[in-house]
């Protein structure tokens, strides 16, 4: 009675002073959500008039709710830094057939080495075995595994051949977990909301035979294309829907298992994507904020729900779990990122940090860095900049606001501090190891807009 009397006076402490210390909080366990192309701001737990994901939404009410910045704007160097606790220009999987170097370090292969079962699946090529993915991990899985006892033919979308949809994942993620034991580290990617927008089920005030491709919206004409870019958005809306009912059976079953019992569940996403806010369409095309933030959310038993200000950028999430669960061989890792857990576990405010991204598709070198509501984005000799190639913003949430850099208080400061950071991105030494993808995975990549011209006019 009185230990039950003191855990509810340790929560009212809390609430009332939620910046004062807590004891350790940790998890034994941990289950990586990542629901690809999944923008931030088309959740109504960030803002988002509309309800695309009231299961998610709900979650975010009992979680730790933050302002998550992906590394890149596409899949493969964004999801390495997800899972390596460093910057695109260090892990090298950058662009073209670059794979993840096999001896940078990695979550599933430092918990593996740690004792815990490690398992996963990943329904995009560009996470896969043959760049580099599949390391540490006892099983994965990846687009339609041939071993898996899921009846796959049962989750074929007609309209997306190429692209497993939520409820796949989620029947694969419910048969890796059968007889896991703690500890143990479960990966998922869906891919629901990436283009193709076909969605499975309703797809919003417009009938499957009338759903668009991206380049209808691109090559309409210019009276044309804002109604038909509001379609385009209602069939994302609509796969986000997808992902969110999939993901609440993924959820109940696992709770119902006691799954879920002294683990923290994390659920982000590997990119945003663009709907003409910049002009531009999909991702992978720019540095813009449409295409870098995106939801996190820590939830777990003991997290008290709040929603910090501030953002936490991916390079962060490594060092945050590995403390999470209590892993202390990363602090001989030589990880860029830094552990952000005891701001998850106690603040109202993530500590300022200075936030680096980068993107290298189709030979456009771009780098940008972001500090507080400023942003510099250094393009590859382009002529509508000021400065050597480089822009100026100021930030209001989504809206960037080019400032001359005459004007900029920060413009020089912030390229002295991108050139210092970039000289400490030097790649770690390793040979560039292409991959060899099969024709299931090139299909895939076809489809999904990797393989088509990298001119800014493809869709990766």
């Amino acid at each position: 009675m009185l230990a039950t009397a003191g855990a509810f006076l340790v929560v009212a402490l809390v609430r009332l002073f939620p910046d004062r210390a807590r004891p350790p909080l940790r998890f034994q366990n941990l289950i990586l959500i990542v629901a690809d192309t999944l923008r931030q701001d088309h959740l109504s737990s960030y803002g988002y008039e509309r309800v695309t994901a009231p299961f998610l939404d709900n979650l975010a009410r009992q979680a730790v709710q933050v302002n998550g910045r992906s590394a890149s704007s596409w899949t493969r160097p964004s999801v390495a830094t997800l899972l390596t606790g460093l910057h695109p220009q260090r892990h090298g999987a950058t662009r073209g057939w670059l794979s993840l170097p096999a001896h940078v370090p990695y979550l599933p292969e430092i918990l593996a080495s740690a004792g815990w079962q490690t398992r996963g699946y990943s329904s995009i090529a560009n996470v896969s075995s043959n760049w580099g993915f599949a390391r540490g991990f006892e099983t994965f899985l990846e687009l339609f595994p041939e071993l898996s006892t899921v009846e796959v033919g049962r989750f074929h979308n007609p309209r997306s051949p190429s692209k497993p949809h939520a409820d796949l994942v989620t029947a694969l993620g419910l048969e890796l977990a059968n007889d896991l034991e703690p500890p143990f580290f479960l990966y998922l990617h869906y891919l629901d909301p990436h283009a193709p927008y076909t969605p499975v089920g309703s797809g919003g005030n417009y009938q499957e035979e009338d759903w668009l491709e991206i380049s209808d919206v691109k090559d309409a004409s210019p009276t044309k294309r804002e109604k038909l870019l509001q379609q385009l958005i209602e069939q994302y809306d609509a796969a986000i829907q997808d992902f969110d009912r999939a993901f609440a059976r993924l959820f109940n079953e696992l709770s119902d298992r006691g799954f879920l019992d002294k683990t923290l569940l994390v659920v982000t996403s590997d990119h945003g994507e663009g709907f003409l806010e910049h002009g531009l369409l999909a991702h992978g095309n720019s540095l813009y904020e449409e295409v870098l933030r995106v939801p996190l959310l820590f939830w777990g038993e003991g997290l008290l729900p709040r929603q910090p200000t501030g953002s936490f950028h991916h390079v962060d999430l490594v060092p945050t779990l590995l403390d999470a669960l209590r892993v202390e061989a990363h602090q001989s890792l030589g990880l860029e990122g830094r552990s952000r857990w005891g701001e998850i576990v106690n603040s109202s405010s993530l500590t300022p940090t200075d936030q680096l991204h980068h993107l290298d598709f189709g030979g456009d070198d771009l780098v940008a860095i972001v500090r507080g509501t400023w942003k510099l984005i250094v393009y590859p000799e382009d002529p509508a900049s000021d400065h050597s190639g480089a822009l100026v913003f100021r930030l209001d949430g989504y809206t960037e606001t080019v400032v001359s850099w005459d004007d900029a208080d920060l413009g020089t400061e912030l390229l002295s501090e991108l050139s210092d950071l970039l000289g400490h991105q030097s790649v770690v030494g390793f040979s560039p190891v292409l991959a060899s993808p099969d024709e299931a995975q090139l299909d895939q990549l076809r489809a999904l807009g990797y393989l088509a011209s990298q001119n800014g006019e493809s869709n990766p």
